[in-house]
This record gives C-alpha cells, sequence and structure tokens, in this order.
C-alpha cells in the first residue's frame, strides 16, 4: 500500500504506507521549498504604504481636534482611543518635514477658525484688567488653548472625567499662552540684539520744555484767560495779616506792609485782573519777603496760599471773566508743572555734561533738587533723589578690577621682559583698569539720566531702533504650529 500525496507543480508523490507526516513533509519541502507564508490582514495604524492617507488623517486630525476620531468610533463601533491612535500613527509614519506643515495648516484651517468670540472675549477681559496688548493677545491664545485642550481629551478618551478634562484644558491653556508669547518674546530678544535704544539730547529737550511753559504760562496772561475782581484779589492782603500773632505782627518790617498796600493799590486801579496777574502778585509778595524774616516768611505764604493755593482764589473764587471756578487753578497747576519740566530738564542736562566731562558721580545734587521740586515719597521724587548714586558704581568692583587688571599685566610684562615688564605691566593694567571702570561709571551714571527723562521732562527718546521683527501673520503660524502638533 501506498500514499498519494499532491505535489505544488500540480503532480503527485507516492510514500510507502505508514510513513510519518513529518517526513513527508520535509521530503516534499526538500524538493520543491518551503510554502510561502499566507499574507496577514494589514494593521489600522499601518501607513507605510499609504502617505497620502497618513496626510489626509493628519490634516484632519489636527483641523478637528480629534473629534472625527470620535465620530469614527461611534459609527465602527471602536474605542475612541483605538481610533485616536490611528490618527497618532498617521502622523507618525510621516517625515518631520511633512509632519509639522500639515498639522500647522490642519489647525490654521480647521476648527479654531470658530474661536474668534472666546479669544476675543478673553483679550478684552484681560485688557480690562489693565493689561497691556501683548498679554492681552497671550490671554486669548490661552483661552483658545484651554478649549481645543479640553475638547481633544474628551474626543479622544473612552471614559472622560471631568477632573481630567479640567487638567486637559488646564495645559492646554499653557501651551496656548506659551504659542501666543512665543513671537512678542522672539521680537524682544531680536530687539536686544540687533535693536538700538533711543536717545534724548539734553539741548533739544530744554528748548522743547522751555517753550511749553512759556506758552502754558502765556495762556494764564492771554486775552481770554480766566479774570477775577480786584476786592476777591486784595482780599488774602487784609485777611491773612489778622491770622498772625501778636509778636509775629511786630516783626513784619516797614517795607513789607508797604509793599502789601502797593499790591492792594495795584488791584484797586487795575480793574479785573487776569490769573496770571494773580500769580505774579503771589511770587512777588513772597519774594518779597526778607530770607531771615520768619514773620514775613509766614505772611507772604499765607498771602501766596490764599492766591494760588488749593483753596486759593484761582481755585474758588468765580472769575468776572465767565470761566468755570477752578480752571483757572489748573491752568496754573498745568504751568507749575511745565516749569518744573523745564528745571529738572536743565538738571539732568548739566548732570549729563558734568558726567561725560569729568566722569565723576553726581553725589548729593539730585537729592538737593528733589527736595526743591517735589513732594517726598512721590514718583518723581523718587526717580530723582535716586539719581544721587548715578556714576557711583560698587566701591568693590571700582577696587578690584584695577588691581587685577594690573597683577595680570605684571606676570604677563615679568614674563616676556623681565622686571622692568612687570613695573610697566602693572601700572599699565592698572591705570587701565582705572580708565575702565570710569568710563564704565559714566556711561551707566548717562544711562540713568537719559531714562529719567520722560518722567521728569515729558520729552520722549528719538532714533530708537527696534531691529527685525516677526510679523503677526508669521506669529500666528508659529501658533498654529504648535497647537497643531500637540492637537
Amino acid at each position: 500500500m501506498t500514499i498519494t500525496v499532491n505535489t505544488p507543480d500540480g503532480g503527485t508523490a507516492q510514500f510507502p504506507d505508514g510513513t510519518p507526516t513529518g517526513a513527508m513533509t520535509s521530503a516534499l519541502q526538500a524538493k520543491f521549498g518551503a510554502p510561502a507564508a499566507s499574507a496577514s490582514a494589514p494593521s489600522d495604524n499601518d501607513y507605510s504604504k499609504s502617505p497620502l492617507s497618513a496626510i489626509g488623517r493628519t490634516f484632519e486630525s489636527s483641523a478637528d481636534w480629534g473629534t472625527g476620531d470620535l465620530i469614527r468610533a461611534a459609527m465602527t463601533g471602536k474605542k475612541p482611543s483605538e481610533t485616536a491612535a490611528q490618527s497618532s500613527a498617521a502622523a507618525a509614519s510621516l517625515p518631520w518635514y511633512v509632519r509639522y506643515p500639515t498639522e500647522a495648516a490642519g489647525y490654521g484651517f480647521g476648527l479654531a477658525n470658530l474661536l474668534d468670540p472666546v479669544t476675543d472675549a478673553a483679550e478684552a477681559g484681560a485688557a480690562g484688567l489693565g493689561a497691556g496688548a501683548t498679554l492681552s493677545k497671550i490671554a486669548g491664545t490661552a483661552a483658545e488653548g484651554a478649549t481645543v485642550g479640553g475638547v481633544s481629551h474628551v474626543a479622544g478618551s473612552d471614559d472622560p472625567g471631568l477632573t481630567d478634562t479640567a487638567g486637559a484644558a488646564l495645559g492646554g491653556a499653557a501651551l496656548g499662552g506659551a504659542a501666543g508669547a512665543a513671537a512678542p518674546l522672539a521680537n524682544k530678544a531680536l530687539s536686544g540684539v540687533f535693536g538700538k535704544a533711543g536717545s534724548i539730547d539734553p539741548a533739544a529737550a530744554t528748548a522743547a520744555t522751555e517753550a511749553i511753559k512759556t506758552a502754558k504760562y502765556g495762556d494764564l496772561h492771554a486775552p481770554g484767560a480766566p479774570t477775577f475782581s480786584a476786592s476777591a484779589v486784595s482780599n488774602p492782603y487784609t485777611s491773612s495779616i489778622g491770622d498772625l500773632t501778636d509778636v509775629q505782627r511786630g516783626d513784619v518790617s516797614d517795607s513789607f506792609i508797604k509793599k502789601m498796600q502797593q499790591h492792594v493799590d495795584q488791584m484797586q486801579g487795575a480793574g479785573n485782573i487776569s490769573a496770571g496777574g494773580v500769580d505774579e502778585y503771589a511770587r512777588s509778595i513772597q519774594n518779597a519777603a526778607s530770607p531771615t524774616n520768619n514773620a514775613e516768611q509766614v505772611l507772604a505764604g499765607k498771602i501766596r496760599d490764599g492766591l494760588t493755593g488749593e483753596n486759593g482764589v484761582l481755585a474758588t473764587a468765580t472769575p468776572t471773566s465767565g470761566h468755570p471756578v477752578g480752571q483757572a487753578y489748573d491752568m496754573l497747576s498745568d504751568a507749575q508743572n511745565a516749569n518744573k519740566q523745564w528745571e529738572m530738564s536743565k538738571n539732568l542736562g548739566a548732570w549729563q555734561r558734568q558726567m561725560q566731562e569729568t566722569g565723576a558721580p553726581l553725589g548729593q545734587q539730585p537729592f538737593t533738587e528733589a527736595e526743591k521740586y517735589y513732594t517726598p515719597g512721590t514718583p518723581d521724587y523718587q526717580t530723582v533723589a535716586g539719581l544721587s548714586g548715578a556714576g557711583a558704581g560698587d566701591h568693590g568692583v571700582n577696587w578690584m578690577i584695577p588691581h587685577l587688571l594690573g597683577t595680570g599685566l605684571m606676570f604677563t610684562g615679568e614674563h616676556l621682559f623681565g622686571t622692568p615688564g612687570a613695573i610697566a605691566g602693572e601700572m599699565a593694567g592698572y591705570l587701565g583698569g582705572k580708565k575702565l571702570m570710569k568710563s564704565y561709571k559714566a556711561r551707566s551714571g548717562i544711562s540713568s539720566l537719559q531714562q529719567a527723562y520722560p518722567q521728569l521732562t515729558g520729552q520722549q527718546p528719538t532714533g530708537a531702533q527696534t531691529g527685525p521683527q516677526i510679523p503677526q501673520g508669521v506669529g500666528d503660524q508659529i501658533k498654529n504650529l504648535m497647537m497643531g502638533m500637540a492637537y
């Protein structure tokens, strides 16, 4: 008896009865080779042979934040995590130079365009809290990221819980904020590297502030300026002297009383008096008081306050010209502030010239001027008083740098030229270090003065250059890339 077996070539082979199956298989494989393995069904996550499908799936997933995977899961009976894994596999199969542009394009053309109301509300809220344009923009992209993060988590999770979804939204907000900040931070870095700070010319600033001061004081004397009756303006002269003690009245000189009477006589003969005229009377009576006579100083101060103080004629009396009550006081305050800016512009210019010419620190000069023009504790007072240390530098550094340079050049000189080289090197290093530190301190002090100009004088730097900047459109593409890569 024999066993007949079909062979791969369509024929048959005969084996003795009782031949083991393994022996027959080995014999056939020896003659015809091993049978080809049957092809397995392709995996749902294998996109190696279908790059166009991978590109389409990646674009779609970035455009709809994974909500398409959720719909596929519902239609096919799969879990959302399984369909989300297919999208991840599609993106992973692409080279980076195809994947990243595809994800950015998908995000930019997708559902993100429906989030304008969300981002606008976030930007408006941030602006309402006092945030600037850049921070408000970042708040908008953070709100966008929170929305995308939350939706994407729900779409790709089999059982999305509230806590996990909130965490995903928070992570999305952080990513969105970072995406919105990328371009502004890059622009700031570019400005720091390639930009140029503006500067203020002291002479030009002084001329500009003087012109403003002159114009504002001129407004107080102009034909259309507020005017006041002679009786209203003369009243502080008669009422103030009654506020003095008997001793003080006795100390007031006859010449000062005569000056007061001259003012009153002039007022009675002048009729209506302009706001500028009231200010001139106030300053004139203050200047007439002897600096060594306390009673006259007190009386002059009371008269001046009664004329131009916050409760004086300009602030509370009804103008005969029909102007609103208090307008003259506001105009004088503006003129006085312009005068401060002019005086401070002259000071800043003089201090800058001093540092350029001598390199010496300013010492107590700014503090003295702060006491003269500003109220202690106010921002302007602190800024001016803070300039007292401009150009001084750190004592330890001032001492260390010249000695280090001197020591270094001493060893170098000794190595090259022996003892004479050591002596010459130490001297050159020390003197060069002193000059270097002097120049550095002067530049640092001048920089502090330049930074004080806008606050103290109202004058802004000119000639500033920001350097190359990333356009808004490119910034949006950076955001799309970062968000598209994540979702």
